[in-house]
């Protein structure tokens, strides 16, 4: 991927101000959960993650499954991925089926098929959202929504997703698109994730990007290996990227780390 595809990924011309969150975007709220923590009732965590299409399901996956309280609860996973239906297997080709952006005269994408181990309140989630016309379908403990490519119909039908009073995860793996403002303005925090050996430089423009509107950021490497279909399998998250998930989610407060967790 050359220098500019990557600028253009990632990086936007400036906006307006956003509108005040309803979420109350703090760090805390995404720290490991204690007696009596959570996130306060009526006031589900949404996340916003910015990655290569490749990437999108998997890296918003590993956010989804390491929130506070996923072992109970249900996640809708909200996916753009824009040409990333001919993903070679190894390069993201396990990600959940991307509606053709050649044809933008259907409204929404194919739901991709439901897994075989899915947690009641995942299957609840995904008849919630068939309800509102969204095909979705339960893996593991997550309702998977592959977004249309077009922009506009892809951000609203994440936005009527977000009415589920659900916790929503909306993985981005295309170019930034106004389309996607407002439901960015009221992301208690923005992940970006990236490739291992990404340019440092780079990510650091893309986290700065991602928290010129006061959001929360957080960065997430991704790392390779064949825990990417179990991850999307929406059961369980491997150890190491439950860390970099955890990391991600506790953002950049107090001083970027890598996925390791070892200082930059």
């Amino acid at each position: 991927m050359t220098f500019d595809r990557l600028v253009r990924l990632f990086l936007t011309a400036p906006a307006t101000a956003p509108a005040p969150s309803p979420y109350a975007p703090e760090a805390s709220r995404f720290a490991p959960p204690s007696a009596g923590d959570g996130v306060p009732p009526g006031m589900p965590p949404f996340v916003a993650v910015v990655a290569r299409a490749q990437d999108a399901a998997v890296a918003g996956a590993a956010i989804a499954l390491a929130l506070p309280g996923s072992g109970r609860d249900a996640a809708v996973l909200a996916v753009w991925a824009p040409g990333d239906r001919d993903a070679p297997a190894d390069q993201g080709g396990d990600l959940p089926a991307a509606p053709d952006d050649r044809d933008h005269r259907t409204p929404h994408a194919e739901a991709p098929p439901p897994a075989l181990l899915a947690a009641p309140a995942a299957r609840r989630a995904a008849k919630a959202l068939e309800a509102r016309g969204l095909p979705a379908a339960a893996r593991g403990r997550l309702a998977v929504l592959p977004l249309p490519g077009d922009v506009d119909a892809a951000a609203d039908a994440a936005g009527r997703a977000a009415g589920l009073g659900l916790p929503l995860i909306l993985a981005l793996g295309g170019p930034n698109d106004p389309a996607f403002a407002p439901l960015l303005a009221h992301a208690d925090r923005i992940v970006v994730a990236t490739p291992p050996g990404a340019s440092d430089a780079l990510t650091a423009l893309a986290v700065a990007d991602a928290a010129r509107g006061g959001r929360g950021t957080g960065h997430l490497v991704l790392p390779p290996g064949p825990g990417r279909t179990v991850v999307t399998s929406g059961l369980t998250i491997p150890p190491a990227l439950r860390r970099a998930a955890d990391a991600a989610l506790r953002g950049h407060e107090g001083g970027a780390t890598r996925h390791d967790g070892r200082s930059r």
